[in-house]
């Protein structure tokens, strides 16, 4: 079987991505497909001044923010079929009427479902799905979300406890806790490749995925600085 030694740069506006050869701790694609796979960081904003020490005193109240995960994204192919898995969301009242995990994502024809594990009924609004149910105590609901991209959910007396839902209209993969995504067994061609994050600007650029063939792209995410380019590090972790 042959892989691509090459390394081909995607740099766009606001993003960049490159590509190498994939580690062998990756498993072989099925007979006539493709795997993509690689990890994603956030970019720091060019305009943060290095003189915004985390130990000076006037922003010691604030939170930094960890530019090298960009926590919960999703990446994701515009074309092929999407995991129509369901997912599931929950009612609690642990701090108050919240809905958790707070950010999900499905593939486009998959069932949301909601279920209420209080012991009040609970009423959600949906502005983007056109959705005002109202869900029983102890009890469940679910829809299937009409089209792809993303939507808030969130409960009536409690609408900042709400989740964001994202849905894709192709293959597409969630972070792990270490920044990586995988796509397995997808057709291969040329693919747009996008990343979704609930906070910052799309990523995107174009792929191409040879049969047989299993490619690493690492995507970096962020409002800040103009493309580069530049190889990618060999991480086979």
């Amino acid at each position: 079987m042959t892989r691509g030694i090459g390394i081909m740069v995607i740099t766009l506006l606001l993003t960049g991505c490159t590509t190498t050869t994939s580690p062998k701790t990756h498993p072989e694609p099925s007979p006539g497909m493709s795997n993509v796979w690689g990890y994603a960081r956030m970019v720091a904003p060019d305009e943060v001044p290095d003189a915004l020490a985390p130990d000076e005193a006037q922003f010691s109240e604030f939170e930094l923010t960890r530019y090298e995960k960009p926590s919960f994204a999703v990446v994701y192919l515009e074309n092929g079929t999407p995991n129509t898995e369901p997912v599931q969301l929950t009612i609690s009242n642990e701090s108050g009427v919240c809905l958790s995990p707070h950010f999900c994502a499905m593939g486009e024809g998959a069932d949301l479902i909601i279920k209420n594990e209080t012991t009040q009924a609970c009423t959600l609004s949906s502005p983007e799905q056109g959705l005002l149910i109202q869900i029983g105590p102890r009890s469940e609901t679910q829809f299937t979300a009409g089209t792809s991209g993303s939507f808030e959910l969130f409960p009536i007396r409690n609408p900042e406890q709400g989740a964001k839902v994202f849905v894709a209209p192709g293959p597409f993969s969630v972070l792990d806790d270490q920044g990586q995504w995988s796509l397995r067994d997808v057709d291969p061609g040329q693919h747009n490749l996008r990343a979704w994050h609930p906070r910052l600007p799309q990523t995107e650029g174009k792929i191409h995925l040879n049969v047989g063939e299993t490619q690493r792209v690492d995507l970096e995410m962020g409002i800040g600085g103009l493309p580069k380019v530049s190889p990618a590090g060999d991480r086979s972790e």
